[in-house]
């Protein structure tokens, strides 16, 4: 095995960052007790294309739920 074949791909690079990116916007999130309507924009956007990770998948519901709940302040 080479060194090009040990490599992540780009597919896998890319789930890496969406994914990477999701928990610090999450964490963003749930920290300050805020949430825009760009973080909103962007979960949906980074929870579609991660949506096959279940935890990225709870994570994101575990936002939405707190929101409902009046967890969360909704700031623009």
């Amino acid at each position: 095995m080479t060194q090009a074949d040990s490599s992540p791909t780009t597919m896998q690079l890319e789930a890496a960052l969406t994914l990477s990116s999701l928990e610090d916007t999450i964490a963003r999130i749930l920290t300050s007790r805020r949430i825009t309507r760009r973080d909103q924009q962007l979960l949906m956007q980074l929870g579609s294309q991660a949506i096959q990770d279940q935890d990225a998948l709870k994570r994101v519901n575990s936002v939405f739920d707190a929101l409902r709940q009046g967890l969360l302040r909704v700031v623009d």
